[in-house]
């Protein structure tokens, strides 16, 4: 017997994430992190990142 799923509907304004980096190892190592957007819908649907 197949259950059948439901479906939500949404819509996405921007994308947000964090870049992380580590230099070093152990105590000594340096952390830097970098936050990014992207554009708003229109402008993403235009720009180079909608095919990453």
């Amino acid at each position: 017997m197949k259950k059948k799923g439901k479906c939500m509907d949404f819509e996405i304004s921007y994308l947000s994430f964090f870049v992380v980096q580590v230099e070093g190892k152990g105590e000594n190592a340096e952390k830097y992190s970098k936050h990014f957007q992207t554009p708003d819908s229109e402008k993403y649907e235009n720009s180079a990142l909608k095919d990453f």
